[in-house]
């Protein structure tokens, strides 16, 4: 999902930083089997002026990056701590775009979560978003780097509603 999403990133612009305990992993995905995540980087040291602890933000799975300003935060979770998400990406401007991508059989335990009211206030007013594996993993077939991935967010199937670079709410990023 990481190599996905900074491949579709960085065609679209975007200076990409993968967080430091992935940049070791290798990539598994549809693009390139076998190339450490951290190739996909287009920098080495992170400098961003709209977060807060550096330390905590470098471990965020995924950032775009305009000049000095993160657009778009990326936690990737198919097995950790949603709340851990939360609170890294608490870190970073609560105006920027955030997406927890999440496999479908973790929905149940994400809906079991937004009853919370401290992750549901968080979740909403930090602007997160969700996106699912195998909607990324389908749109990013057919539609490959131009994905527009707001055309994603909450949905389980797209293979009939998948939308270009192009649409109006991924010009919010840029």
């Amino acid at each position: 999902m990481i190599a996905i999403l900074a491949a579709i990133g960085k065609k679209q612009g975007y200076d990409i930083w993968v967080g430091r305990r992935e940049q070791q992993e290798k990539d598994h995905s549809i693009i390139s089997q076998g190339k450490k995540l951290s190739e996909y980087m287009t920098f080495k040291h992170l400098k961003v002026d709209n977060a807060e602890n550096k330390e905590v933000v470098e471990n965020i799975d995924l950032l775009w990056i305009k000049g000095t300003e993160i657009t778009a935060v990326f936690e990737v979770e198919s097995t950790t701590s949603m709340m851990s998400a939360l609170m890294r990406g608490s870190n970073v401007d609560s105006t920027v775009d955030k997406f927890m991508v999440l496999p479908e059989e973790r929905e149940t335990q994400f809906n079991n979560k937004m009853t919370s009211p401290l992750f549901r206030e968080h979740f909403e007013n930090e602007n997160w978003k969700i996106i699912f594996f195998d909607a990324l993993r389908t749109a990013y077939v057919k539609e490959k780097t131009d994905l527009d991935i707001y055309s994603i967010i909450n949905k389980k199937n797209v293979s009939a509603s998948i939308s270009a670079k192009g649409t109006k709410n991924q010009e919010k990023l840029f």
